[in-house]
């Protein structure tokens, strides 16, 4: 019963991955972002509430006029099910023809002046130079957005 108040953290990449996420949450309150929304999004079933063993995965922050959206764990979207109409900063998988995606471990919008920057993150327990030899190649062009 009390595993399940842990966000089903079983394994050492789920802790760290949520170690990432409080970090990164704590550094942008740090930097004077005001957090003006928390909550579960289920791409699949919008009417989904946040299961109990899952923590939120999307965050909206704003400064003077920047607003941060931050997602944990999306699911991109089938490049053949991308069409004109889908809003920018919207992750599309090139690789998968299924219906398995892609979902990196974070993603972080940044909007301001009409402008949008999406930064994909992909949280890796390894020292750097694992990560440079064995996982870098493997991330880099995983996804693109629109």
């Amino acid at each position: 019963m009390v595993a399940m108040e842990f966000f089903g953290l079983r394994n050492l990449y789920k802790i760290y991955e949520f170690v990432c996420l409080v970090n990164i949450i704590e550094s942008l309150t740090k930097l004077g972002y005001s957090i003006t929304k928390e909550s579960y999004i289920d791409i699949n079933d919008p009417t989904i509430k946040r299961p109990l063993n899952e923590p939120n995965n999307h965050y909206c922050f704003e400064k003077d006029n920047r607003f941060v959206t931050l997602l944990y764990e999306p699911k991109a979207m089938l490049v053949r099910k991308a069409i004109n109409t889908v809003p920018n900063g919207t992750l599309i998988d090139l690789a998968h023809y299924s219906n398995q995606t892609w979902s990196p471990d974070f993603v972080l919008q940044v909007e301001q002046n009409n402008s949008l920057e999406t930064h994909i993150f992909d949280a890796k327990y390894s020292n750097l130079s694992t990560v440079q030899k064995y996982h870098i190649e493997d991330c880099i062009l995983k996804y693109i957005t629109k």
